[in-house]
């Protein structure tokens, strides 16, 4: 995609992709901070978010600046940018860089294989939207919201990067993801790998209902 950088009256840079604008071109940091006014209601007491959309991250850093005051710098933000130009742009520019994590890869299949990702889900973080990219980029956010892996144990090893992970599910792999969830409600396995297994049967079992 070809994204054009402009500056806005109020000085600051703004991207449009494709002669799509996706901040305000007269002054994006009051667009940010409506962006957080407008979503309160979900915002107020939540310390973890999930954001679709991140542009040049003006209002990732609006409610990034918000929740650091109201939580004390307790807080975590997961943002999903597809667009890479965009994406890096706001890893170089992130203030908030202890706090607001950026999905490298956003492909469906990696990114719920991802184990830092995964863990962040299963505190269930509430989803918001910044809409002009989510129109933007609409077939790939709505893919990722249905996306739907295989129930199979053996299918999900290969995709699964973390060796412990890997270990701890071997003995497993003759189950669907069904079955492991109802094994593990019935053992009380706090070693290492019981915990992972629990994670892992966790997320992967009511990934939609977080979402």
């Amino acid at each position: 995609m070809e994204i054009d950088v402009v500056t806005s009256r109020s000085g600051h840079l703004v991207p449009k992709v494709e002669g799509y604008q996706i901040h305000s071109v007269y002054n994006p940091i009051k667009e940010a901070a409506q962006f957080v006014e407008n979503h309160m209601n979900k915002i107020e007491g939540h310390n973890k978010f999930l954001i679709f959309g991140g542009g040049y991250a003006y209002h990732i850093n609006a409610l990034a600046e918000h929740l650091a005051t109201q939580h004390e710098g307790n807080y975590s933000i997961f943002v999903i940018e597809p667009n890479n130009e965009l994406r890096q742009y706001c890893i170089d520019h992130n203030p908030y860089s202890k706090n607001v994590h950026y999905l490298q890869n956003t492909n469906p299949t990696d990114a719920f294989t991802n184990e830092t990702f995964v863990k962040f889900l299963i505190q269930k973080p509430v989803l918001l939207t910044h809409q002009p990219s989510f129109n933007l980029n609409k077939s790939f956010f709505e893919s990722f919201l249905t996306y739907k892996s295989s129930r199979n144990i053996r299918d999900l090893m290969g995709t699964i990067q973390n060796d412990d992970f890997k270990t701890a599910l071997s003995q497993y792999e003759h189950m669907t993801v069904d079955e492991l969830a109802v094994e593990t409600k019935q053992k009380n396995d706090f070693s290492y790998q019981g915990l992972l297994i629990q994670t892992f049967a966790s997320i992967a079992g009511s990934r939609e209902e977080q979402l």
